[in-house]
C-alpha cells in the first residue's frame, strides 16, 4: 500500500478540526434536566520563573560582554614581546607558583 503526504502538519486534521470546535458543557438544576453551554478552548500560556542566582549571574553575564577583558593591552604587549624575542622568563617564579599550586592541591 502506498501512500502519498502532501504536506505535513504537526497537528493531525482530525484533532485540528476539534480544537475549532466548542466544547459542550452540560449544565444541570439538579431535577434532571441539562442545559448545554459553548466553552471556547483557552490557549495555554508557558511561563519561566528565575531565581535570584540565576538573574544575577545573567546579569554578571551581560557586564562581562558589554566591559571586555580589561587585559587586552597588557596581552598585545606580551604579544609583542614574545614575537621580538625580548620576553624573558622568570623560571624563579615560575617554580615558586607551582610549588605553591601543588601545596594548595595538597600533594605536598
Amino acid at each position: 500500500m502506498n501512500s502519498k503526504i502532501d504536506s505535513y502538519s504537526a497537528v493531525p486534521a482530525a484533532l485540528s478540526a476539534l480544537s475549532r470546535t466548542p466544547i459542550k458543557n452540560a449544565t444541570g438544576s439538579g431535577d434532571g434536566s441539562t442545559e448545554a453551554t459553548s466553552v471556547e478552548p483557552v490557549a495555554r500560556v508557558d511561563s519561566v520563573k528565575l531565581t535570584g542566582n540565576a538573574v544575577q549571574l545573567q546579569k554578571s553575564e551581560q557586564s562581562l560582554a558589554s566591559s571586555g577583558s580589561g587585559n587586552a593591552d597588557r596581552v598585545a604587549q606580551l604579544k609583542q614581546a614574545v614575537s621580538s624575542g625580548s620576553y624573558q622568563v622568570d623560571s624563579k617564579a615560575v617554580s615558586d607558583k607551582l610549588l605553591h599550586m601543588n601545596w594548595q592541591l595538597g600533594a605536598g
